[in-house]
């Protein structure tokens, strides 16, 4: 097998048909966190963006992306906005991805969100999670049916707010896909107190992140498009959810709402209108990511797994490393997380310029 690493912005009309062939072969690699054009709308933004190209007998086998960062060390190219990362590779294709690393020139590879299904990372995997779906392929009126034979409450409880709502302010307008800069606007500052709020640190503050942001919102290709969904009630906006859909898959990214009217669930009310919604949008399955929030299991139709790790060809950064992880995983949501997260702030902006990680929605 021969490996190849490019520039993500030096990829061919070749290279780009080969992949979308990859992906649309892969159920695995069908989010548009895979899809070559979310790479390409991060690597106008961002430097250091690659790709791992395998081939076999001049024909592409697969597609590796990544970001080079110092010391030779690859990470998901758009950091924790990666919901999803890995390689688009046919369903049973055989490969090793130490040998891709290498061959790559890269002196480690960090992985997180990968889908368990690609079992060739599994050797090097430290954590795993669930992330959820809902399956919209029999329409909304089958869902609703499926959740509630599941006795979960949460449509009936949030279209109940629904009506209570226009009853108490006003009327409400759903509108699946906007451009509009000033709600675009109005997403980040509003996320960015949420992320205060929680002393998660601001995770726009890196110079490409708001650009790719945009690029998202106005990205409306045949194979890829930017959806910023927003639910207003009367004309004052009440919630904002910025996505990105690939074929019939809708990936929710970043959510959030207007805290004034947090007592009717704003933010889960426009995730039921863009599920009423998703058949006039062309969707028939929405991702919610990773988390274990109550609302997930509430909605979900089900779950994957992902997982995270890191393939290190260098002894002691190996041993260090998978320390370093094992010791995060232990304070995940006990009281010592907060406290850790402070420190780790005050280590970046003192010695670091990398953003801090984005916080859950």
């Amino acid at each position: 097998m021969r490996v190849i690493a490019v520039s993500a912005r030096d990829l061919t009309p070749e290279h780009i048909a080969a992949w979308r062939q990859l992906q649309s072969a892969n159920p695995s690699c069908a989010s548009p966190h895979f899809s070559v054009e979310f790479v390409q709308a991060v690597a106008a933004v961002r430097d250091h963006i690659e790709v791992g190209i395998m081939s076999q007998g001049g024909e592409p086998l697969g597609f590796l992306p990544y970001r080079r960062a110092k010391g030779d060390v690859g990470h998901p190219i758009a950091d924790n906005f990666s919901d999803l990362q890995g390689c688009v590779v046919p369903p049973r294709a055989c490969w090793s991805a130490d040998e891709v690393i290498r061959k790559c020139q890269l002196n480690a590879f960090h992985f997180s969100n990968v889908p368990a299904t690609c079992s060739v990372f599994e050797p090097f995997v430290w954590q795993r999670r669930e992330a959820s779906y809902i399956d919209l392929s029999l329409g909304f009126e089958a869902y609703r049916a499926s959740r509630r034979a599941a006795a979960s409450k949460q449509i009936q409880e949030t279209m109940r707010k629904s009506r209570k709502i226009q009853r108490e302010v006003g009327p409400l307008h759903f509108e699946p896909c906007s451009t509009d800069p000033k709600v675009f606007r109005t997403l980040i500052d509003w996320k960015r107190a949420q992320l205060r709020s929680r002393h998660l640190g601001d995770s726009f503050s890196g110079p490409w992140v708001i650009p790719l942001l945009e690029r998202i919102v106005n990205s409306q290709l045949q194979n890829f498009q930017g959806m910023m969904s927003v639910l207003r009630v009367g004309d004052e906006i009440i919630a904002i959810c910025l996505g990105i859909k690939s074929q019939d898959i809708f990936h929710g990214w970043i959510t959030t709402y207007n805290h004034k009217f947090s007592r009717y669930s704003p933010g889960l009310m426009l995730v039921i209108h863009l599920l009423q919604h998703a058949e006039s949008q062309g969707v028939l399955r929405l991702d919610m990511g990773n988390g274990d929030q109550a609302f997930k299991k509430s909605l979900a139709s089900g779950s994957y797994s992902l997982v995270g790790g890191s393939i290190d060809r260098r002894p002691v950064a190996r041993v260090a490393t998978q320390g370093w992880q094992m010791a995060k995983e232990m304070i995940r949501d006990t009281p010592l997380e907060t406290a850790a997260r402070a420190a780790i702030r005050q280590l970046r902006r003192r010695y670091s310029p990398i953003p801090p990680a984005f916080g859950e929605p």
